[in-house]
């Protein structure tokens, strides 16, 4: 079994590691057995993205998610349904029916289809928020 210590450099470095996922906002550290997640994101899918590899990386410890998400003067975490009723034209404006329905998608794949879907969603994600400043 790992330390505390060993979890916390394992996790960080499979944060590190993601070549889809900017890790410099986010601290690692483990408390009561749990790995803790804090600091900031700048999507909801790098949320999703930092809790997939945190809880790979500490295979059966529990991952505490205290992360916001932070991007166009909002720094707090917004829920699915905030996002779909957002105004439209805004960067959050949903181009699938859900995140929920991309991720099982996703899930289905194949280890080589699922980084390319991955691939293809964050330079989406990119474009529209480039496209809305």
């Amino acid at each position: 079994m790992l330390s505390d210590g060993e979890l916390a450099k394992r996790v960080k470095a499979a944060l590190h590691a993601d070549p889809y996922f900017y890790d410099k906002h986010v601290t690692v550290s483990v408390e009561q057995g749990a790995v803790v997640l804090r600091g900031f994101v700048y999507s909801d899918w790098d949320l999703q993205d930092a809790i997939r590899i945190a809880s790979k990386a500490a295979g059966d410890r529990r991952v505490v998610d205290n992360l916001s998400i932070k991007g166009a003067g909002v720094d707090r975490r917004r829920t699915d349904r905030e996002v779909l009723t957002q105004a439209p034209g805004t960067v959050a404006k949903r181009t699938v029916p859900s995140m929920l329905d991309f991720l099982r998608l996703v899930g289905a794949c194949s280890a080589s289809d699922r980084a390319s879907l991955l691939y293809l969603a964050h330079a989406v994600q990119r474009r529209l928020a480039e496209d809305s400043k």
